[in-house]
């Protein structure tokens, strides 16, 4: 076994130095070493060497107390559902290097009694198209899914505190990345998603606090992300090479951009920064050099994510061999909904992204049907179309549009003191209240919002 995995290293080594052509850019650009494998040192201290080993089917496994832990999976099929039980013993955990150059999978089913992806458990398995991630998943190792070229869908469950090094990195037909609304995430490690040139926009959730280095370099077509709240530092080089970006929207509590965070190469056309603090905030921030974008970007001051144009829950569906990147989570948008309510929709095929042109809003039951796409491939659209009819329709959630004192409100109130009717702008337009979305007190003159659709208070002045 250690000869097979000093063998694996070095494997492993040789593909990652072809697999992204932006580490090499960025070697070039920055003194900067960005390992991405395991050291030999590693390799050789893997703690279940030692432990006594059992095969059940195409399963080597060991135990855990009374747990079984998956070391090799020794099959050669292409869909591949992971038994719950081995030997009789529950499985908790794919151990580090498990399914590592398992090159014939495409699809893998795995138990929802996992909790553990091992380091290196899945790398390398250049023909995996899709995967499950286990509600119950709460720890990913370093460099798990690395250079899975053909995975499509990353997904990460609400109990994963830290996506680790390297996590996803090469997987170029990764076409968006799905975080649970409900996430625990904290931690975005160096390296990723470094190479995911799939990746259109990204919607970082509020509780991820740290993001470090080249987390996501070398993201060649990825135009638009929206940053957490809860950020206090852009890290270095983290958007490095990442040539169309087009929109970033950066939280007020941001006090340092460190040097090449959205520096690229050959591409420094402009692009627009959604600042959500004020222009004398933004001064304040520390920007490192280079970072030669920053120096022509378009400002965007007190920004909110309804300027931007995306919700706080953005990701992704597969089906089949098609991926509907949309936000599924939006804030009422009054009376009409259209297609700038769900954020950049883009639906990924064959390693190409098409964007979204035309959809039909089914608003009682919360399904979107895309209905027209960019360019001409007639044949997909009439798919695409078909896929996401009736009660397959993309399901979105509502929340509701807070009104406050500043908010643009008109209200009639008779020479009894009794409010007649209510509007409320929302997105520029008009949006007239029903009685039962509001309460009156005469004696304030405050109207309390209620309901599906609006939240908050206005105070007549």
């Amino acid at each position: 076994m250690f000869n097979k995995r000093v063998i694996a290293l070095a494997m492993s080594i040789a593909v990652m130095s072809t697999a992204s052509a932006p580490l090499n850019v960025m070697a070039e650009e920055v003194d900067s070493s960005t390992e991405v494998f395991v050291s030999t040192e590693e390799a050789v201290n893997d703690s279940h060497i030692s432990k006594e080993e059992f095969q059940d089917g195409d399963f080597k496994y060991e135990l855990e107390g009374n747990n079984a832990v998956i070391n090799k999976y020794t099959g050669s099929a292409t869909t591949l559902q992971i038994p719950g039980q081995l030997g009789g013993h529950t499985v908790t955990k794919i151990n580090d290097w498990a399914f590592w150059d398992a090159d014939t999978l495409t699809n893998i089913t795995v138990p929802e009694t996992v909790t553990t992806f091992g380091q290196y458990a899945f790398n390398n398995c250049d023909s995996l198209v899709e995967i499950n991630y286990p509600e119950n998943l709460s720890i990913i190792g370093k460099a798990a899914f690395a250079s899975c070229t053909a995975l499509k869908t990353a997904v990460i469950p609400k109990n994963v505190a830290t996506v680790p090094e390297s996590c996803f990195s090469g997987c170029s037909s990764l076409t968006g990345v799905t975080f649970k609304s409900d996430t625990g995430l904290k931690v975005i490690k160096d390296n990723a998603f470094n190479g995911c040139t799939a990746i259109v926009s990204l919607n970082i959730p509020d509780s991820v606090q740290v993001i470090e280095r080249y987390a996501f370099s070398g993201c060649e077509i990825l135009k638009s992300v929206k940053l957490p709240a809860n950020l206090t530092k852009i890290s270095e080089a983290t958007f490095f090479y990442d040539s169309n970006l087009k929109k970033v929207f950066i939280p007020a509590g941001v006090t340092s951009i460190e040097q090449l965070a959205f520096s690229t190469s050959g591409n420094d056309e402009k692009f627009d920064i959604y600042y959500a603090g004020s222009e004398e905030q933004w001064k304040a921030v520390t920007i490192g050099d280079p970072n030669k974008r920053l120096n022509v970007a378009k400002m965007h001051y007190n920004s909110t994510l309804d300027d931007f144009g995306v919700s706080p829950d953005a990701g992704n569906v597969t089906r089949g061999d098609v991926t509907f990147t949309y936000a599924n989570e939006i804030v009422f948008p009054g009376k009409k909904y259209s297609l700038s309510n769900f954020g950049e929709m883009f639906v990924a095929y064959g390693g190409t992204n098409y964007a979204v042109k035309g959809i039909k809003v089914d608003k009682k039951n919360k399904r979107i049907q895309i209905t027209k796409l960019d360019g001409k491939n007639k044949k997909l659209q009439k798919s695409v179309k078909k896929l996401t009819k009736g009660k397959d329709g993309l399901e979105f959630k509502v929340t509701p549009f807070a009104v406050s004192d500043n908010s643009v409100v008109s209200a009639k109130v008779n020479k009894k003191n009794e409010l007649k009717r209510v509007a409320v702008e929302i997105n520029g337009k008009k949006y007239k209240c029903k009685k039962d979305e509001y309460a009156y007190d005469p004696t304030a003159k405050v109207i309390t919002f209620k309901g599906s659709n609006l939240t908050g208070a206005y105070t007549i002045k």
